[in-house]
């Protein structure tokens, strides 16, 4: 440290989610969504249920469509609706733009803390095409299988 002070205390601290991640029980994991396959302006609503043997902790959302052009940085071609179906709780008040929520699928929308879902839970996902044509759109949530109690 410049003139022989300490380092501030935060940079000798590790956060709970660091040590918590080291344990045997926490799996890195992927949930994707069944494929949505959409015409102009036509809405779809798919589910996806989680496991029923782990906890999942969502860490960033992925989402990409056959619309998205590959020089566009804010692609904005469906948007989404996630209701999960266990708590019947939305996750936003209305349908969020592709460019909001997932931008494009090499650089995800993380979560500033995990959103955990119960074991079992079933997500459904309501998407609306906002392109001009026909759109295969797909989602993905990456987080983490939390297995039972923390060691």
């Amino acid at each position: 440290m410049p003139g022989g002070g300490k380092p501030p205390a935060r940079a000798n601290r590790k956060s709970t989610i660091e040590m918590d991640y080291r344990s045997k029980n926490i799996l890195p994991f992927t949930y994707i969504f069944p494929t949505f396959t959409l015409t102009s302006g036509q809405s779809l609503v798919q589910t996806l249920q989680m496991q029923q043997s782990a906890q999942f902790e969502l860490h960033e959302i992925f989402g990409s469509c056959t619309a998205d052009a590959d020089s566009d940085e804010m692609p904005n071609n469906f948007s989404v609706l996630f209701t999960d179906q266990s708590t019947s709780l939305q996750m936003s008040n209305l349908r969020v733009p592709q460019r909001i929520l997932c931008g494009p699928a090499n650089r995800g929308y993380r979560q500033i803390r995990p959103i955990i879902f119960s074991p079992g839970a079933i997500i459904q996902a309501d998407v609306l095409d906002l392109s001009a044509g026909n759109n295969v759109v797909t989602i993905a949530w990456t987080g983490y299988l939390v297995l039972g109690a923390l060691q």
